[in-house]
């Protein structure tokens, strides 16, 4: 698994195979990574992140839905800077700030690169709020496994 943020030269560790093209968010769920990739296929930014073991499976989805805050199922986790992409059993699937319970995070930065989700995507939050941003809906996310 790769968590380091960048390589010594500062640049995002290469993309996965067969990771479409133009402008798109990659997510590889083995590597728990995302990369924001230009429609020159130049990346823009690239980070760790937490997920679930293969959720959603692999393959080419779009961002249908946004939210600057939503809440769990339970009601009981904040989830800042939702950028939903994937219907899951019962939910959407997203990307978003690592969940707050009572103001708290759930799990820290540095633990993020390691499945502890269970089907969304975590983020450090200025990762999430810059995915938010760059995003609009109907952007393409390919999943690679």
């Amino acid at each position: 698994m790769i968590t380091a943020q960048a390589r010594a030269d500062g640049t995002a560790p290469p993309l996965p195979p067969a990771s479409g093209s133009g402008r798109r968010i990659v997510y590889s769920n083995s590597r728990q990574r995302v990369w924001l990739v230009e429609a020159s296929g130049v990346t823009s930014s690239s980070w760790p992140v937490s997920g679930r073991r293969g959720v959603p499976a692999p393959g080419a989805y779009s961002v249908f839905s946004k939210s600057t805050s939503s809440v769990d199922a339970s009601g009981t986790l904040v989830l800042r800077h939702m950028v939903r992409f994937a219907h899951g059993r019962t939910l959407a699937i997203g990307f978003h700030a690592i969940p707050t319970r009572n103001g708290r995070p759930i799990q820290s930065e540095g633990e993020l690169g390691e499945y502890r989700s269970a089907g969304c995507v975590r983020q450090a939050p200025g990762d999430a709020a810059r995915l938010y941003g760059w995003a609009p809906v109907g952007t393409p996310v390919i999943v690679t496994p």
